[in-house]
């Protein structure tokens, strides 16, 4: 006898293709569902944000002040100390607007899906921040996919616009970093980059996929394919450096984040001897003979 047994649900995948829309104390946010449900219908997703700064494992160092790992769990009302859940009814809607944000303050943000089993895996977005005097223009929904498709040449001089007005085409096709590794993807606008210690300052060269789009870094405005100015790092901890890519229609705008840190110092053998000394003396030992040697017994 055949029994046929019913494949167990489990976790949905993540939700792809997910924007953010900058508005007048708000961030309207769109995404697709996930390609995989888990066997399972999407009944809810879970939706957070958080001004504070992205925090870098560096193993046993503790993390600077004031910020927050990817995966850390939400937590009270203040998004500059920690994620903040946004409390939903849409249920399996794909959208949500955040409302009550301050203008000007830079935001991320993360979506997951919720099956009748558990929860996806998190898909974060650096989300831009929101203006003041003006809200998205309306009309029209965001592309699908959140991206322009991938494996193929852009087309030559921005094509046509769409709709017989002006591009909204805000999206880069190459980004490089002077240092360290930036890998770009078209479907990826948050990027993290380490670079050596020694490393004191970077340039970064956006280039446009649309023609008659213009692009800024830091709020400084940069020629398509040529490098930005220089960008000095901070001694310690992250540098964020903000690239903002507006449409030929001037209103479309795209934010691409590169978090860039600076690998921590590595002592030299003098300073590692000041440190075995200074830790000596703080035994009681102020010299390496006094250890007993290997295998020695008590009298």
């Amino acid at each position: 006898m055949t029994v046929t047994g019913k494949t167990p649900a489990g976790p949905p995948g993540k939700p792809t293709g997910l924007v953010a829309t900058p508005g007048d104390e708000r961030l309207d946010l769109t995404w697709m569902e996930p390609a995989e449900n888990g066997f399972s219908a999407i009944i809810d997703y879970d939706v957070h944000y958080t001004s504070a700064a992205k925090a870098v494992d560096f193993g046993a160092r503790p993390r600077p002040p004031g910020t927050v790992y990817d995966d850390d769990p939400a937590s009270g009302s203040d998004p500059s100390a920690g994620w903040v859940a946004v409390s939903r009814t849409g249920g399996a809607e794909t959208s949500q607007t955040i409302s009550n944000l301050t203008n000007g303050t830079g935001y991320r943000v993360r979506v997951r899906a919720m099956n009748a089993v558990r929860s996806g895996p998190w898909v974060w977005l650096w989300a831009g921040r929101p203006v003041q005097g003006g809200d998205p223009p309306t009309g029209g929904d965001p592309p699908t996919g959140g991206d322009p498709p991938t494996g193929g040449d852009p087309p030559t001089g921005g094509g046509p616009p769409t709709g017989g007005g002006q591009s909204s085409d805000a999206s880069l096709r190459g980004l490089l970093i002077s240092a360290g590794t930036l890998a770009f993807d078209s479907a990826t606008t948050n990027y993290a980059v380490a670079v050596a210690r020694t490393v004191e300052s970077v340039t970064v060269t956006p280039t446009v996929n649309h023609a008659g789009a213009t692009v800024s870094v830091n709020s400084v405005a940069v020629e398509s394919g040529t490098a930005s100015g220089s960008i000095t790092l901070n001694e310690e901890g992250e540098n964020a450096i903000e690239v903002v890519v507006t449409a030929e229609d001037g209103t479309t705008q795209k934010t691409y984040l590169v978090t860039v840190t600076r690998m921590p110092r590595v002592l030299g053998p003098d300073e590692r001897a000041l440190v075995d000394k200074v830790g000596q003396a703080l035994l009681g030992r102020d010299d390496p003979g006094d250890y007993p040697a290997e295998g020695a017994k008590n009298q």
